[in-house]
């Protein structure tokens, strides 16, 4: 089991700490290195809770075996860092998210209108999935798939750094 979940941690190059190194390594280091870049996601508030959330999709979404569960697993942790049922109620979840995120993730007016529209696509096989019961994927789809690990990844990332900065 150790060497399956040290798989998936060597995927999550997001985070900005030394990789994983299990033969001999510094653990000591690494586990410092980690404990402080992860230390605002275990305040004992919403934020910090919705984080360790999201966070536990996404890990639950790469270490899956069924690529279109793994899909709606990566949604669900966009869904619970990002969502509000009571705005998505009026504007619709998908636009919610899509809009949060683009504005959370872009530099430029021009990338943001890039990833609100490919959030959009991304959003739509979700519903195609969910409200019709898909159960493999297109070529196309499996591309969006990367993107939306990539969207995750950003956004967790996007707001622990919101949360060490408002820690001081």
């Amino acid at each position: 089991m150790g060497a399956e979940y040290s798989a998936v941690f060597e995927q999550l190059d997001w985070l900005d700490v030394p990789p994983v190194q299990p033969d001999g390594g510094d653990w000591a280091g690494w586990d410092l290195s980690v404990a402080t870049h992860l230390a605002a996601a275990f305040a004992e508030d919403d934020y910090g809770l919705r984080l360790r959330r999201s966070a536990q999709w996404l890990f639950d979404s790469y270490a899956g075996s069924n690529d279109v569960l793994k899909f709606i697993q990566a949604m669900v942790s966009i869904e619970t860092l990002l969502g509000d049922k009571g705005i998505s109620d009026v504007i619709g979840l998908g636009e919610l998210l899509a809009n949060r995120s683009a504005y959370a993730l872009a530099e430029t007016h021009k990338e943001r209108e890039l990833l609100l529209a490919e959030f959009k696509k991304i959003y739509a096989t979700r519903s195609q999935i969910v409200h019709g019961g898909r159960t493999l994927f297109t070529d196309r789809e499996a591309k969006q798939f990367h993107g939306l690990h990539w969207f995750c990844t950003r956004l967790i990332d996007a707001e622990l750094k919101l949360m060490r900065n408002a820690a001081g």
